[in-house]
């Protein structure tokens, strides 16, 4: 049986990180198919719209998972593929809204000729991107401030997309118009700096959480080395299609995706079991992780559909639906675990301490001796967060004289280094 497209991204971009666990680089994947859609088509149920935007979010371990190399790659398919697509930065809910209303920036003027040919090629497509974020915690902590009180509605009304028109009156421009919303996100961070917004039980209330697909892992892999592998064309093509191909006669009017009744009833059947879970449990905040997860599913399915579709116009199918269900069912696994996050556990930040006093004396090295005092750890849970570490290929040790010394290794000074060139590139 001939491979998926998401699947052939996930073979390549394993081989290129393969610390990376394979199932970020399948829902990264999706989400440079939503990235490349822009909210160009739909599926319409008898009681919704479902449009094929998603909200990703990869809560991983830092240095351990290789979450950012992996997003670096994905950002190399992007700029062959769907450079004009997508949103790198966004603070305030008024810097937002206005980049989101293809509002020109104030320096604009100023700007070198490149510089205005690239903003105007990404403004056209307006609040219709990808908003892509390697370290999202900063973006997510702020959430609680009081100067970004909007932000957080703002963006559900974002991944809602309605099709409806978002208007705002801000302080700086007046009343601001955000046309045909359908964003999507592919936001990545850590436990530590996530675990504050998750325990709050106002953003599960409110409806925030539930809208994102959680992804993560707790288990490293053993240490493999990447291979320098550029993207192929099974992976550029058929994105370079979707965003550049058929769908472009639909920029203006959103094209409605014919479903397979088959479809509708396995969705309908996911329905009832969500609602079945959520009775059985005491947590409103797994009642809000698990409600959406069927629509995630039917969404996922439908990308699926629109990548395969090798430049016709898709039906979505029953194989669709099963091709990504191995997705839906590890979101429904991940969000349990996010939730448990959200009740955050001390040795989650135990373990951040660790690293960063390994990295801060990088160039002398460190022993499990001062770690412990610098903790208030014993031997025994010491020992374990290093071997952890150094399995991942993290740390690594070295034995000087008569001292048993950690380093950090040098492909993660290398992946911290790449990080920052990236950031300031974009």
């Amino acid at each position: 049986m001939p491979k998926t497209w998401i699947e052939q991204y996930a073979d390549w971009a394993t081989k290129r990180s393969p610390l990376t666990p394979r199932h970020f680089h399948e829902n990264i994947a999706l989400s440079l198919i939503a990235g490349a859609t822009v909210g160009r088509c739909y599926l319409q149920l008898p009681h919704e719209k479902v449009s094929p935007n998603v909200y990703i979010l990869v809560i991983a371990m830092t240095s351990v998972f290789a979450k950012t190399t992996a997003f670096n790659i994905a950002r190399e398919v992007i700029r062959l593929a769907l450079p004009e697509k997508v949103l790198t930065c966004a603070s305030t809910p008024e810097a937002m809204i206005s980049e989101l209303a293809g509002n020109r920036p104030s320096n604009f003027k100023n700007l070198d000729e490149d510089s205005k040919k690239e903003w105007q090629a990404r403004s056209k497509w307006g609040a219709r991107r990808l908003f892509i974020a390697d370290e999202a915690g900063r973006f997510f902590n702020t959430l609680n401030r009081d100067y970004n009180e909007g932000l957080e509605p703002l963006m559900m009304e974002l991944y809602d997309a309605s099709n409806e028109s978002i208007t705002r009156n801000t302080v700086r421009r007046g009343l601001e118009i955000i046309k045909q919303p359908a964003l999507s996100c592919l936001f990545g961070t850590t436990p530590m700096n996530v675990h504050t917004l998750l325990s709050s039980l106002n953003s599960w209330g409110s409806g925030f959480w539930i809208r994102w697909s959680f992804v993560t892992e707790t288990q490293p892999s053993e240490w493999i080395e990447g291979q320098m592998i550029f993207p192929p064309g099974s992976v550029v093509d058929p994105l370079r299609e979707v965003s550049n191909g058929w769908l472009s006669a639909y920029n203006d009017k959103p094209y409605s995706v014919t479903i397979d009744t088959r479809v509708v009833k396995r969705y309908h059947e996911a329905s009832r079991l969500v609602r079945e879970m959520i009775l059985k449990s005491d947590d409103e905040r797994m009642h809000g992780a698990l409600s959406r997860l069927p629509t995630k599913h039917l969404k996922a399915a439908l990308l699926s559909a629109i990548i395969e579709c090798k430049g016709q116009k898709p039906k979505l199918e029953l194989k669709h639906w099963e091709q990504v269900h191995s997705l839906a069912q590890r979101w429904q696994q991940d969000a349990e675990t996010a939730v448990r996050l959200g009740q955050k556990t001390d040795r989650l930040s135990i373990e951040e301490k660790v690293y960063a006093i390994v990295e801060s004396n990088m160039a002398e090295g460190t022993t499990a001796r001062y770690i412990q005092q610098r903790t208030g750890r014993d031997a025994k849970e010491t020992w374990s967060i290093l071997e952890t570490f150094e399995k991942s290929g993290t740390i690594h040790r070295q034995i000087l004289g008569k001292k048993l010394l950690w380093f950090p290794s040098q492909e993660t000074r290398e992946e911290k280094k790449a990080k920052k060139e990236v950031n300031n590139e974009v």
